[in-house]
């Protein structure tokens, strides 16, 4: 697991059992019924809309975001350095069918 310094977010995955995991989820103390789309999960404190469903756009989530981005990166740099088949692995799958966190 992976966290950035200054905020409560963290970045995480099963090395011992990673069996190619497509998308991890979003969890804000509890999971939410959105991907990621990348191979982790990640769990911070964003602001939800109203009905809990997704992310509100704007506000803190966008410093959250970048939070993010900092601890997914430590996780590359980390898995370059120790397990290098399984780095490759992490980087995003891209897709056009992939829908925003947003919505």
């Amino acid at each position: 697991m992976f966290f950035h310094k200054s905020k409560r977010v963290s970045v995480s995955l099963c090395i011992s059992d990673y069996q190619d995991q497509k998308y991890g989820y979003t969890l804000v103390y509890f999971p939410l019924n959105n991907e990621t789309y990348l191979p982790v999960d990640i769990n911070a404190p964003f602001e939800l809309d109203s009905k809990r469903r997704c992310l509100k756009e704007g506000t803190e989530n966008n410093n959250i975001i970048k939070a993010v981005q900092s601890a997914y990166l430590n996780l590359l740099k980390y898995m370059e350095s120790t397990n290098p088949d399984l780095y490759y692995k992490l980087w995003p799958k891209v897709s056009d069918n992939q829908s925003s966190l947003w919505n």
